[in-house]
């Protein structure tokens, strides 16, 4: 990854490095992987992920504003670590979301349908609407 900002892009079968300082806007992201990588500092806007790998990833900094997950991994993702200027919005639909760590975040308009959250850990976690 090169370039600093995406916008309506498409990326299939991607498997991410290490990121920093990267912005997606209206980008999905098939069949990508993220697993055990460190994506700091970033911004996805409205983004969508469908059949991802983001287990054990680290999004320090990171802001996840209206995105959709979906068939996704997320086993160990820790969701404390995102950047928390303002509630997390994101919806997740069958996801396995398994070991994640959800600490001192809020959740507003968001949705979990059908996911997992075996041995998952809440604290300090606001869900609302």
């Amino acid at each position: 990854m090169s370039k600093n900002l995406y916008e309506k892009e498409i990326f299939q079968d991607v498997e991410f490095p290490d990121t920093n300082t990267v912005e997606y806007i209206d980008c999905t992201f098939n069949k990508c992987t993220f697993e055990n990588s460190n994506i700091n500092n970033c911004f996805f806007t409205n983004c969508k992920f469908n059949n991802c790998n983001l287990s054990n990833s680290r999004f320090v900094g990171t802001r996840l504003s209206d995105c959709e997950f979906t068939n996704c991994r997320l086993i160990g993702f820790d969701w404390g670590v995102l950047l928390k200027l303002m509630p997390l919005e994101v919806k997740l639909t069958k996801c396995n979301l398994d070991y994640s760590i959800f600490f001192d975040i809020k959740f507003i308009e968001s949705s979990f349908l059908n996911c997992s959250f075996k041995e998952a850990s809440f604290e300090s976690v606001s869900l609302r609407g």
